[in-house]
């Protein structure tokens, strides 16, 4: 795999080689290892390296993006002037911005040596304990693992040269009953393999799909709910991509205002309610390269229940003569203590719900959502689980889950998501099912 002396190298010589004004290059290096398994052993795996080169190309206002793989220096060349023909041809665009130049980009410390070395019987020794403990439960599982390696230059022509690697594995596993009619799932993903436990996995996803067992009927109605992080980090991802200070300026969001104003600086959401973003986490690192390349630094957008801000591109902030603040690839919810299972203990009557899938937004002014829960669902009775429920369609909106919150636990990274999600379960007053479903 490229080093980073090879990737600036390559940047370097498509930024001598250009002929437009503005040249902007991204090179990226990826290796990706995977092993998929089902009951006692893997039943695929596989391996992957390649160099990705994506270069824009701009004059006057015109410009054009062009990317492709480049496993030779001819291969970026031309892909360096395919853009730059397509920019002479391309009509201005009044929305075109200069690259980003000369600016100092986060230091983020998210590369692990040991996992970046995992290669296939890496992975195979790594998924054995949580394949072990489900067996040896009596439930059928399957899951996936994926170990990637990233390196990533991108430069312009105006002085930017930023560099940023970074490794991350992705472990899930899924159990059934033999009788079909019990399931959960869970996973891990970190940047690191120091912490991953996969043999407590195994255990977890299997006790939880014996207890899904046999699951029986119930209303849909409005419950109170204890949301696994899984579950809330399904839910709160759609939040984040709903941020952005130009759908809200344009009357397009959920934080929209009348007369063109937006809702920053209202209360939204209960006042323990922080959300913000940091790719220089040191937990939770994330890549602190954004758009163009412009860095991505720790910001705050909700404090104590309150909108302080939205993310906003580089267009977008010079027609209104603001800073850019891309919010990345990371999204931190402040909670308080305890796991999902010291909040149900809280609650007397209600529902918990592991996560949701088949998520889709029905309507972004309000940002409400519909999904169905799967993986196990449960209902609560005396502070106690009592028995598995049958799954249930719900609508609702992450902002009104925000505004109905009950309690709070100890914020975790959301075993099931590519981006950077930590939050917290939850405890939701109110919370709405429309239906119900027969799926496992």
């Amino acid at each position: 795999m490229p080093g980073r002396s090879d990737l600036r190298a390559l940047a370097r010589d498509l930024l001598r080689a250009a002929s437009l004004p503005e040249t902007v290059v991204w090179v990226r290096a990826r290796a990706v290892g995977h092993t998929r398994w089902f009951h006692e052993g893997p039943t695929t795996a596989g391996e992957s390296e390649r160099v990705d080169v994506h270069v824009t190309a701009a004059m006057d206002g015109r410009s054009a993006s062009v990317r492709g793989v480049a496993e030779r220096l001819a291969d970026a060349r031309a892909l360096l002037s395919e853009a730059e023909a397509l920019a002479r041809l391309a009509p201005k665009d009044p929305e075109h911005v200069p690259p980003v130049g000369a600016v100092k980009v986060p230091r983020v410390r998210r590369f692990d040596r040991r996992l970046a070395a995992a290669g296939p019987e890496g992975r195979r020794k790594l998924v054995a304990p949580a394949i072990e403990r489900a067996l040896a439960r009596g439930v059928q599982p399957s899951g996936f693992c994926r170990v990637e390696v990233q390196r990533t230059v991108v430069a312009d022509s105006a002085g930017l040269d930023a560099y940023d690697e970074g490794t991350e594995i992705a472990l899930s596993l899924t159990c059934r009953t033999p009788d079909g009619t019990g399931s959960s799932k869970g996973g891990v993903v970190s940047h690191r393999l120091r912490g991953i436990d996969p043999a407590a996995l195994g255990e977890r996803v299997a006790a939880a799909a014996e207890r899904a067992r046999a699951p029986r009927p119930i209303d849909p109605g409005r419950y109170t709910v204890v949301l696994a992080p899984e579950a809330a980090a399904d839910l709160l991802a759609f939040l984040r991509v709903a941020m952005s200070l130009r759908a809200a300026e344009e009357g397009r969001s959920a934080f929209s205002a009348p007369g063109g104003r937006t809702k920053i600086g209202e209360r939204l959401f209960d006042e323990r309610v922080t959300i913000g973003s940091d790719p220089a986490d040191p937990r939770h690192p994330s890549s602190p390269l954004g758009p163009g390349g412009y860095p991505v630094r720790r910001t705050v957008w909700v404090d104590r229940g309150r909108l302080v801000a939205l993310p906003v591109g580089r267009a977008w902030a010079a027609r209104r003569g603001l800073a850019p603040r891309p919010m990345g690839s990371s999204m931190f919810v402040a909670g308080g203590k305890g796991d999902a299972q010291s909040l149900v203990r809280t609650v007397q009557r209600g529902i918990y719900v592991t996560r949701f899938w088949y998520n889709r937004v029905l309507a972004a002014r309000s940002l409400t959502v519909t999904g169905m829960t799967r993986d196990g669902t449960f209902w609560i009775e005396d502070g106690a689980i009592a028995h598995p429920i049958k799954n249930l369609r719900y609508n609702e909106s992450p902002l009104r889950v925000l505004a109905n919150l009950v309690a709070l636990g100890t914020p975790v990274r959301s075993g099931l998501s590519r981006a950077v999600l930590v939050v917290p379960p939850m405890v939701v007053r109110d919370f709405t099912f429309s239906s119900t479903s027969d799926a496992v």
